[in-house]
């Protein structure tokens, strides 16, 4: 195959690609259950740990920026705001929540009401803006999220969709820092939270641009 056929064929599927696509801002209300998790890893002395841990229940807007589908398949999403409120008290304002990736896959069929599943990785250095002092400002070295769900979700126009969605796997690796020691040699606190089961839900819907 020539250079000239391989570089048409190239232009002929990013062109497939990107005609149907659209970004998307959405708006959704999220829930995140105290869901009980194993935790396992050491600290920062070496020390293991294992143990069962219970994540902190709130609920909240969050606002997202969405871009797909591709080949009516894939699309890709961020979260960019959320607001915490925490059932046990305490708010938090997030920008970037966690910042990373969520790939969503649905039917290449022209549905009114779709299901689709996603799955995605996001990595955290944020710190929180609470407004009391019972949640006080957290931040991480670094933290690494894998996510996983099912959602559906239902055409209202060609602009507007709205859509329901669950989280059923969460995996978290928490790195807590780094001990020095004059001779060189150091130790790295980790730890790592794995839930199956309904760790979420949201409902909200996405508005297309562009088109």
């Amino acid at each position: 195959m020539t250079a000239a056929k391989t570089a048409g064929i190239c232009l002929v599927l990013a062109g497939i690609a990107l005609a149907e696509p659209s970004f998307r801002i959405g708006t959704k209300l999220t829930w995140r259950s105290d869901a009980r998790s194993s935790i396992w890893g050491e600290n920062q002395y070496g020390v293991p740990v294992v143990g069962v841990s219970y994540g902190p229940e709130f609920v909240g807007p969050t606002v997202e920026a969405a871009y797909g589908p591709l080949w009516n398949i894939l699309s890709g999403r961020l979260d960019l705001a959320q607001v915490s409120i925490f059932t046990s008290g305490g708010t938090a304002f997030r920008i970037l929540p966690t910042l990373g990736l969520d790939v969503m896959a649905e039917p290449p069929v022209d549905w009114r009401v779709k299901p689709y599943v996603w799955a995605g990785v996001r990595t955290t250095g944020y710190a929180w803006m609470p407004t009391t002092t019972l949640y006080p400002v957290l931040q991480h070295d670094s933290e690494t999220h894998w996510r996983g769900g099912l959602g559906m979700k239902y055409e209202l126009t060609n602009r507007i969709d709205l859509f329901a969605e669950t989280q059923w796997y969460s995996r978290d690796t928490y790195w807590e820092g780094v001990d020095v020691d004059p001779d060189g040699s150091f130790m790295a606190g980790t730890s790592m939270t794995e839930v199956i089961g309904l760790v979420s839900a949201e409902v909200g819907a996405r508005f297309t641009f562009g088109k």
